[in-house]
């Protein structure tokens, strides 16, 4: 039975309340930390009052077409917080800002800070509600009546009633069943394949401790730090929050394509998994979920393995990847070891809650509540590995929360040695089973 702890967060009243949060992005990976595996705990964002009718417009999806986040995406029906958010805490600066960064602004104001918008139809909505909140402030500017928004909240009344935030965050836990290191090729056992898929359908995610020895690791690791900037032949992916996909860091985080043949080590690891997710059997026991039941042999489809580096402090925000196959599935393997290369850094899965089941409960009178839930990996051993559902079907987005630095004084063997060296990157992991 896992412990449960309600946190209420209030929505900031001030410009400089949203800067404040920029400080707040990594209390969740504190609590974490600081918990046990069993423990999970609710974040709650209230939903805000509104009074004074004349300050600000409410949001309305009839008025401003193409203003509306995708209807499976992890922000639909957060539409109107943000226009709040851009109406309210944001206007008095709101020409200072670039589209994406005062997106970023209002997310965090509401708590979802973590959630990317760096995709076409996101980057299209962004645009859309950062226009049209602009053209209301200017509006205002020529009226004269900007020193209402100055040192004080600015609210407004709606027929409709706001919606309120829950974030349900819970820990993975490790896989029972498989013991690291791997044997390469490894074949598992039904029972084994039973409980992966399990922890796959639960939590979205299954965590396999020290899944590659030290020396296949070494093996399968590329040798690069951050002034390795033009490797030949080869694109260069980074993160930052004007592109709405995360925090860069320092050195700034970047991730990119593994050249084939790139290790035999490596290819006996994405085999094995590989193996492990089609010889998947079906039956009641195993849930019988056609989306995942795979019937007769398959070849396996086209898939690539990228190198993710990550400096202090980035921060890589819940995304879907253009994955599309009959078995969408990923895997993520850590080179770096926690808790003398990096802190913090954990991997999650996020995933909005069924709309049928928000509809199958009890309805009152308060508002509509907007649930997420978020499965978190905390990291133990250079090694470990974490396959997770990634499919643009599943609903699943996955994401990273904010890399820390270890201090001088943290014990531990380094595999990065990057104390005090702001050109080694902190944390760095391998993308396996990544579509083409």
């Amino acid at each position: 039975m896992s412990e449960s702890n309600a946190t209420t967060i209030t929505p900031p009243d001030t410009p400089e309340s949203v800067e404040y949060l920029k400080a707040e992005a990594d209390m969740d990976s504190d609590l974490l930390n600081e918990s046990s595996q069993s423990i999970c705990w609710t974040t709650t964002v209230p939903a805000p009052k509104t009074t004074n009718p004349s300050s600000w417009p409410p949001y309305d999806p009839v008025a401003q077409p193409r203003s509306h986040f995708p209807s499976d995406s992890l922000l639909a029906g957060t539409e109107p917080l943000i226009w709040q958010a851009l109406g309210t805490t944001l206007a008095p600066q709101l020409q200072a800002y670039s589209k994406q960064v005062a997106i970023r602004q209002a997310l965090r104001s509401i708590r979802l800070g973590w959630i990317a918008t760096n995709t076409t139809p996101f980057r299209i909505v962004v645009g859309k509600l950062y226009d049209q909140a602009l053209a209301i402030v200017k509006q205002k500017q020529q009226q004269k009546s900007l020193p209402a928004f100055r040192n004080k909240r600015v609210k407004y009344t709606t027929t409709e009633q706001l919606p309120s935030i829950q974030i349900d965050t819970t820990p993975v836990p490790p896989n029972s069943t498989i013991q690291g290191p791997l044997a390469l090729p490894t074949a598992f056992t039904r029972k084994q394949r039973m409980a992966v898929w399990h922890d796959l359908e639960t939590y979205g995610a299954c965590v396999i401790r020290n899944a590659v020895s030290m020396h296949d690791l070494a093996a399968m690791t590329p040798t690069t730090t951050a002034k390795d900037d033009t490797r030949q032949g080869i694109k260069i992916y980074r993160l930052a929050e004007t592109m709405g996909n995360g925090v860069a860091g320092t050195p700034p985080s970047r991730y990119f394509d593994l050249p084939k043949p790139h290790s035999a080590c490596l290819l006996e690891l994405e085999t094995t998994l590989w193996n492990l997710l089609l010889e998947r059997e079906g039956g009641d026991e195993m849930g019988d979920n056609p989306q995942f039941t795979k019937g007769g042999p398959e070849a396996p489809s086209p898939r690539k393995s990228i190198f993710l580096q990550y400096g202090a402090g980035a921060e890589n925000w819940a995304h879907q990847d253009n994955n599309r196959q009959k078995v969408p599935i990923q895997a993520v393997l850590l080179t770096s070891q926690p808790e003398a290369d990096f802190d913090g850094g954990e991997f999650y899965v996020a995933k909005r809650q069924q709309q049928q089941e928000q509809r199958d409960e009890p309805k009152d009178d308060g508002p509509h509540v907007l649930k997420f839930c978020r499965h978190v990996v905390s990291w133990q051993n250079t090694g470990d590995l974490v396959l997770f559902q990634a499919g643009k079907d599943t609903g699943w987005s996955h994401g990273m929360m904010p890399v820390k630095e270890v201090s001088s004084q943290t014990d531990g063997d380094s595999t990065n040695h990057n104390h005090g060296d702001r050109s080694v990157y902190a944390r760095q992991t391998i993308g396996m089973l990544q579509p083409v």
